[in-house]
């Protein structure tokens, strides 16, 4: 949406190298799906193509596939199968993820063996998870923590595509479903699914998706219990790139053990990675976090307006209580509608080198505009986004191409995090020496 989408990972985009010219009330303990940004539409309705389940399941003209034991889904209007498996095969401590993958997307990832290499581990536990007043159970630091540092990370519990296409129920073509009949024979479709993928779970990690909290535990809309704690708990991941799929099937939902259970804020201190080698999401500071401090993800898109991330979350029951959305203002709806074009305007006026007088004042009315919008990202507690890491470097390259080396290099000290973490930190780390 995740998005509470997955937070790019591209955090070096943007600028040359000087030498080479991202809190709430939650009905419930776990979040919501984090930030469904495809829409606001609660469900997403796929045309009826039919579909059969190769597995043990009341699904029409289902089959069980006995030569091994991943289960198939076949879909006449996708390449390949959808292979319902375990990540790893046998439980290598890690964790095993079960997941709903293309053949081919499966291959790209792992390889022929399938084998995730294992997770890294830490020394100790810096989360806590304990109750909060108003939200359920929530997941805490139980130390400082620097910008950039690694939380914690986990083998996803669930992945699925975020939509299927073609599992609609068959129907005799003058059978005619309105669109709310369409959205629910999707809803039980997907519950259907989720049901084949649950029976395969140990209880253990049955008893870990129960757990998870339910914003549609009632059932007023439709939505079965099992794909009622998803799309509670589902962060959207766009990794798995493949073009002999459907574009609709290369993003994907996962549901984790621990992660589900960060709370929303649209102050957000915790970015969400997905690493394809040890198929295992990544938890990391977005911003400086103190020992006892909640820990929080954003369900939206942070660059959107209060109203419009209100609207987001009130399907979910969530009325969000952080300071931006207590004190929001026309003033701080801009500061977040805008920021994204900002950057990236600097980041591209940036690569050119100063060659007139007028081109100097140009750069001086810049670095003032920016110095203006870092510290109004900072009081609006959007510093976390990936973008904000461009916004740092610009400043620090605008400082030096107008001749104020002291100011840059106070720029790169104060921000040093930020720049090893570069792809390119050597170059600028030699920069800075030779500065």
């Amino acid at each position: 949406m995740i998005k509470r989408t997955f937070r790019s990972k591209n955090i070096n985009k943007g600028l040359q190298s000087p030498l080479t010219s991202t809190s709430s009330s939650s009905p419930s303990s776990s979040p919501v799906v984090r930030e469904k940004q495809a829409s606001t539409k609660s469900f997403s309705v796929i045309p009826s193509l039919g579909r059969s389940v190769s597995s043990r399941t009341r699904a029409p003209n289902a089959t069980l596939n006995t030569s091994s034991s991943d289960s198939s889904i076949t879909n006449g209007s996708v390449k390949g199968h959808l292979i319902i498996s375990d990540i790893p095969n046998s439980n290598d401590g890690d964790g095993m993820a079960h997941v709903v993958l293309a053949d081919s997307i499966r291959f790209n990832l792992l390889g022929a063996t399938g084998i995730p290499s294992r997770i890294p581990k830490q020394g100790r536990i810096l989360h806590d998870i304990k109750p909060t007043s108003q939200m359920g159970l929530g997941v805490f630091s139980n130390c400082h923590l620097k910008r950039g540092d690694l939380i914690f990370c986990e083998r996803p519990l669930l992945v699925v595509p975020s939509v299927l296409p073609g599992i609609l129920i068959k129907r005799p073509d003058n059978v005619k479903f309105t669109p709310q009949q369409e959205a629910r024979a999707y809803m039980m479709e997907f519950e259907l699914l989720l049901s084949t993928v649950f029976k395969r779970m140990g209880e253990g990690d049955q008893a870990a998706y129960r757990s998870l909290g339910n914003c549609h535990q009632y059932g007023e809309d439709g939505v079965g219990p099992l794909y009622g704690i998803f799309r509670t708990n589902a962060f959207n991941l766009d990794e798995f790139q493949d073009t002999a799929v459907p574009q609709s099937l290369q993003q994907h939902s996962v549901v984790c053990r621990i992660g589900s259970r960060i709370n929303h804020s649209c102050m957000p201190n915790v970015g969400v990675e997905f690493d394809a080698r040890s198929f295992s999401v990544r938890f990391k500071a977005i911003r400086n976090i103190e020992a006892g401090e909640q820990l929080f993800c954003s369900y939206v898109n942070v660059a959107k307006d209060f109203a419009r991330r209100q609207t987001v979350l009130y399907p979910y029951g969530i009325t969000c209580h952080c300071r931006a959305c207590l004190e929001a203002k026309p003033e701080s709806d801009r500061v977040r509608t805008s920021f994204i074009g900002k950057i990236q305007a600097y980041t591209e006026f940036m690569s050119l080198q100063p060659s007139t007088a007028k081109d100097t004042k140009r750069l001086h009315v810049s670095l003032s505009e920016m110095l203006k919008l870092e510290n109004a990202m900072v009081k609006e507690g959007i510093d976390g986004h990936s973008l904000f890491e461009g916004l740092l470097v610009a400043i620090c390259c605008t400082f030096a191409k107008l001749g104020n080396k002291p100011r840059a290099r106070e720029y790169y000290r104060n921000n040093i995090d930020t720049f090893e973490r570069r792809s390119d930190a050597k170059t600028w780390k030699a920069w800075y020496e030779l500065m």
